[in-house]
C-alpha cells in the first residue's frame, strides 16, 4: 500500500475520531481524570484513542501505536503510529475550541506524515513526505518565504485547569 493511502486511510479514522470527541463533550458527558504527572485527561481523550487504535490497527496491523492515553502496542513492521486523541485536554474539557486530534507516522525516527483535525472547526490538515500538504482535501500553497523573520505564527495555550 502506497504511503499516501494509508494517511489517507488515517485522515477518515482521525476524523471520525475527533467527531466522537466533539460529541461527548456536546452532550455533556465527560469526566476528568488527573494523571501522575498533573495533567488532566478525559474519557473521551480514552475513548477517542481506542477508536483511533482499533481502526489504524485494522488498516495497518503491523504497524507499532504510540499514544498519550493507552499502552504501547509493538508491531512487527518499521512504522509506527504516534496518537493524541485530544491534543489541547485543557482547551477541550473547558469548552474552548482549540483542540485537534492528532496522529503522525514514523518510520524509524522520521515523520512520513501526519494528519490534525480541529472537530469544531471541521478543518483536516494532511501531509505525506514528498507531496505538498493539503486542508480538507486541497492543496496548499507554497509560501514564498524563505526568511523566518518574515512568517507569521499563531499560538494559543489554554490556562483552563
Amino acid at each position: 500500500m502506497q504511503l499516501v493511502n494509508i494517511i489517507k486511510g488515517a485522515e477518515q479514522v482521525i476524523c471520525e475520531a475527533g467527531s466522537l470527541v466533539k460529541q461527548m463533550r456536546d452532550e455533556g458527558v465527560l469526566n476528568v481524570i488527573i494523571k501522575a504527572d498533573g495533567s488532566p485527561t478525559t474519557n473521551a481523550d480514552r475513548a477517542g484513542e481506542e477508536y483511533i487504535k482499533q481502526k489504524l490497527r485494522e488498516q495497518t496491523p503491523t504497524f507499532s501505536f504510540r499514544g498519550e492515553e493507552t499502552e504501547y502496542m509493538r508491531g512487527t513492521g518499521s512504522y509506527e503510529w504516534v496518537c493524541d486523541p485530544i491534543d489541547g485536554t485543557r482547551a477541550f474539557k473547558g469548552g474552548k475550541n482549540e483542540y485537534t486530534t492528532t496522529v503522525a507516522l514514523r518510520e524509524g525516527t522520521e515523520t512520513r506524515g501526519g494528519v490534525i483535525f480541529n472537530p469544531e472547526t471541521e478543518e483536516c490538515y494532511r501531509s505525506v513526505a514528498g507531496m505538498a500538504p493539503t486542508k480538507n482535501g486541497e492543496r496548499l500553497p507554497k509560501t514564498t518565504i524563505v526568511d523566518l523573520g518574515q512568517a507569521t505564527v499563531q499560538y494559543s495555550i489554554s490556562s483552563t485547569r
